[in-house]
């Protein structure tokens, strides 16, 4: 049978898991946020082209 790991060992391990966890936690939600960055840039991109393009082809249109 196993020993029991000392208390110490124990709150050691513990305190590591959540470094870790923070530097996950961290790491995940900076590359998350840089992608919606991206794509939400992108989006606004896309709506300004479409909005220019539109401005243009009111604009050059001749109804008279």
């Amino acid at each position: 049978m196993a020993d029991m790991p000392s208390p110490r060992a124990f709150f050691a391990n513990l305190i590591g898991l959540v470094i870790v966890g923070l530097l996950g936690w961290w790491v995940l939600r900076s590359v998350l946020g840089s992608v919606f960055w991206l794509v939400r840039t992108a989006v606004l991109l896309v709506i300004l082209a479409g909005l220019v393009w539109l401005f243009l082809a009111v604009r050059g249109s001749s109804d008279s």
